[in-house]
């Protein structure tokens, strides 16, 4: 998986662009973090055991990483916060596998120029290249459709605008630094998390169309982890938000 490390005005960042079908992860770039985020899979399986594998091993499998050990255990050790900020899409028409074979059967230069790209440094353990970054960026609507390109605009909304204040408030106001671990399609979240102007238009595009595609319940729910010692178990706390519905009167 490639990284990438920077900064916004609210927080440090470290994000990962991993591959969902062979993910490597290197547990040393997430020293001193405060939260993972993750990409969502099913909420509701988190916590749930599974035959021949361990609530941490089950945990980590849900968000692509495969169950590495090490990485789990670091979590636990550490006492850090796991957060699910993502939002589940409504439909079956806005499958992005479905997406990506309709969009790149007519769209060779994607094809061909973007997507090895992509893979080989999905791939990768080194820092992601300012050129293979703005590379996948350019072409992010193009590879994972208008909706996906607007989840990924609402998971940095909701980390810079909910995760960041929660987990600064909680640590008494130190700046807090996280860590992200998506798929490497998903980079342009790196973007969306150093504009809130860029964000905020993307993110305005959707409101206007009644946010069409997205699951309702999720877009006003956040989720956290947090391992429970004496349970042995990753404890799940879901987090009502209003951001994408009006305040009440």
């Amino acid at each position: 998986m490639a990284y990438t490390q920077f900064q916004t005005d609210r927080a440090d960042y470290v994000f990962y662009g991993t591959n969902h079908l062979y993910g490597r992860i290197q547990p040393n770039l997430f020293n001193g973090i405060d939260a993972l985020v993750v990409e969502m899979l099913e909420r509701n399986q988190y916590c749930k055991p599974i035959q021949g594998k361990t609530h941490d091993e089950r945990f980590f499998l849900s968000t692509s990483l495969f169950g590495n050990r090490d990485l789990a255990e670091k979590m636990r050790k550490e006492g850090v916060t796991v957060l699910v900020v993502d939002v589940k899409l409504d439909s079956g028409k806005h499958s992005m596998l479905g997406y990506i074979r309709e969009h790149l059967s007519k769209n060779r230069l994607v094809l061909l120029q973007v997507v090895p790209v992509m893979t080989y440094y999905s791939l990768s353990n080194t820092p992601l290249p300012a050129w293979a970054g703005e590379l996948i960026n350019n072409h992010h609507r193009d590879i994972l459709g208008p909706t996906h390109y607007g989840r990924s605009a609402i998971t940095a909304e909701r980390i810079e605008e909910v995760a960041v204040p929660m987990l600064s408030e909680e640590h008494k106001g130190k700046r807090v630094k996280i860590g992200i671990i998506y798929g490497v399609a998903h980079q342009q979240i790196v973007d969306f998390l150093k504009s809130k102007e860029l964000r905020g238009r993307v993110l305005e595009e959707h409101r206007k169309s009644g946010l069409k595609g997205f699951d309702p319940h999720d877009l006003e729910a956040i989720t956290r982890f947090d391992y429970d010692g004496s349970r042995g178990l990753w404890m799940p706390r879901e987090y009502k938000i209003n951001m994408f519905s009006p305040s009440p009167a």
